[in-house]
């Protein structure tokens, strides 16, 4: 099988290299995830925590920054269905970004968080008008 040791030790040498780059990639998405839950958002606006909803999407924004988002889409088949639970990373005029370092989702705001006449909290985001369901 083998035409000398020294093959065999090779062979050995390169086997025991990939299980050592298997366990630091391992170790490298464990950490990562580690960091994802210990990842502190900022604060969103007073006006914006709570918990907002439309038919076809759900967004929960806790005073934390940390941010459950659902969208539901009628497709061919049937529905399909976005989930996310993030941090928010920054809020502007223009709209909001959550997730972690350079992986994160723009979040359009057409209409930033506002009472109406009747006392009822709306906002639009990605074009949907949401109303506050819950603070």
């Amino acid at each position: 099988m083998y035409k000398d040791s020294q093959q065999k030790r090779a062979l050995s040498v390169g086997a025991r290299i990939g299980l050592v780059c298997a366990g630091l990639a391992i170790a490298g998405l464990i950490i990562a995830g580690v960091l994802l839950l210990l990842s502190p958002g900022i604060a969103p606006p007073p006006s914006a925590i709570g918990v907002w909803e439309a038919p076809e999407m759900h967004l929960s924004i806790s005073p934390e920054g940390d941010i459950e988002y659902a969208r539901f889409t009628e497709t061919e088949n049937g529905y399909s269905e976005r989930m996310l639970n993030i941090k928010l990373q920054n809020w502007d005029a223009k709209g909001f970004d959550a997730g972690l370092w350079k992986l994160t989702t723009r979040f359009e705001l057409q209409a930033p968080p506002h009472q109406t006449d009747w006392g009822e909290w709306r906002m639009t985001v990605d074009g949907v008008e949401l109303t506050k369901i819950a603070p």
